[in-house]
């Protein structure tokens, strides 16, 4: 914040001064659907009374940048206590919640709050325990192997024996989708919609298949190309911790499945064509044709990453040229997808988790990389500012005119 240009002082400002309109406090009350944590909570958003997953490491990253790293630590203590009293992280810290995630960010945001110096001492060992646990339900309940490689995919419930129905905080909207649908198809199109809402974009024709709607979805046969770029931060975090810590074997072992799954990742995903990573069909392991900013997640991989996301010569270069090419870059930043579904997590929506990580990969790119990079940031950041001087208030995501 304190790099920022003086034309931006007052959304800077701004920004620093909301982390206490997004706090939450609550005390037990077993007549309430909230799971209760040990300490309060940062929401996403003013509209919302519960914390969530994924969205809290981008929390974490800004509380850090705000001067804020004790309020950052409690929000890691509140995720250890959900994987050692629930068995995962949920989508939220509600009870309906309970049978699925959403991105496995834990273990970097333990690697984020470590780094600012805010853990206190005896942290790291019961932090360490957590993402064990963690990683372990995600390599038992959601990994499958595809060419020989064991890779995560989203899913709900906690076995894929579970008899699957509609969400219940969106109970009519998924019984309308399901109408007309019966059998065993019925409770698949159920188990597909969780396992989208596990991975954070509810909803996208990235998950779609066959189709253009919500019947066409199929995420739980799909190997997302980011969900293992998380799966690979968490073994390069959790070598880290246990290294610290002394456990030298343990080390070893999540190193190995780093390099390992990086490999995968760049064998099976990368695309002579379009110079990005793509997801794959978890049946065939055969790439699936879709181009969104999640194709180009292996670069934020890279960064900051004692375990080098090896990449082959020329490679993370050529991967600029095939986001120029792409489609989705635009005037306020990078699309969501290049196709308007009528979801969420498509065009013309941009979100800023997706302009976060693009930007961060490209910008260790000497060259042209940086050089896009810092355009892009400047676009999103340019397009927030101006959002906030007309409306007051920051939204979720920006819609862009396009066409």
């Amino acid at each position: 914040l304190e790099k920022a240009p003086v034309r931006l002082a007052p959304f800077c400002t701004h920004l620093a001064s909301v982390w206490g309109l997004l706090t939450r406090t609550h005390k037990p009350n077993l007549c309430s659907s909230l799971l209760t944590v040990p300490h309060p909570m940062v929401v996403p958003g003013g509209r919302f009374r519960e914390q969530y997953y994924w969205d809290t490491y981008w929390v974490i990253l800004g509380l850090l940048r705000s001067g804020l790293p004790e309020v950052a630590r409690g929000l890691v203590v509140n995720f250890v206590h959900l994987v050692e009293t629930v068995g995962l992280i949920p989508n939220g810290n509600r009870c309906y919640y309970v049978n699925r995630s959403q991105p496995p960010l834990l273990a970097a945001m333990v690697g984020a709050v470590v780094a600012a110096g805010a853990a206190r001492a005896g942290d790291l060992t019961v932090w360490v325990k957590a993402i064990d646990k963690e990683y372990q339900f995600w390599m038992d309940e959601r990994s499958v192997e595809v060419k020989g490689a064991r890779l995560a995919r989203y899913d709900s419930g906690p076995n894929y024996e579970t008899s699957y129905g509609p969400r219940p905080e969106s109970y009519p909207h998924d019984m309308e989708t399901a109408e007309g649908i019966e059998g065993p198809e019925r409770e698949m199109l159920f188990r597909h919609i969780m396992a989208a809402c596990e991975s954070g974009w509810d909803f996208s024709s990235r998950w779609m298949t066959g189709g253009a709607t919500m019947a066409a979805i199929s995420t739980a046969g799909i190997v997302p190309v980011d969900l293992n770029c998380f799966m690979f931060r968490v073994e390069e975090v959790a070598a880290d911790l246990h290294r610290r810590l002394g456990a030298t074997a343990a080390a070893a072992r999540y190193e190995e499945a780093a390099r390992s799954r990086a490999r995968a990742l760049h064998e099976l995903c990368w695309n002579n064509n379009t110079h990005c990573w793509h997801d794959l069909d978890a049946s065939t392991g055969d790439q699936r044709p879709g181009i969104y900013p999640s194709n180009w997640t292996p670069l934020w991989a890279t960064v900051e990453s004692s375990i080098p996301f090896e990449l082959p010569e020329g490679v993370a270069e050529a991967s600029v040229g095939g986001l120029e090419k792409s489609g989705l870059l635009c005037s306020s930043g990078i699309l969501t997808s290049t196709y308007v579904s009528g979801e969420q997590w498509d065009a013309p929506n941009l979100w800023a988790p997706l302009q976060h990580m693009v930007v961060v990969g490209l910008a260790e790119i000497p060259g042209r990389g940086a050089e896009l990079a810092r355009d892009l940031a400047t676009r999103w950041v340019n397009v927030c500012d101006q959002a906030w001087q007309k409306e007051g208030y920051l939204l979720e995501k920006y819609e862009v005119q396009i066409g």
